[in-house]
């Protein structure tokens, strides 16, 4: 887990809105989830994020 989830986690940031994807797969989640539910990978980004890059 990286700093800015640490953040997200700790501050009361509006998560309203907000989707996640796995960038192996491409499956778009509306909530955070430790693994992907199609394949299973661990690294679940937020869609549209400057983490986000899809491979």
């Amino acid at each position: 887990m990286g700093l800015l989830d640490r953040l997200k986690e700790t501050l009361p940031i509006d998560a309203e809105g907000i989707e996640y994807q796995c960038p192996t797969c491409g499956t778009v989640l509306e909530t955070a989830h430790e693994r992907c539910p199609e394949c299973g990978e661990i690294d679940i980004r937020e869609r549209g994020s400057f983490e986000f890059r899809p491979e």
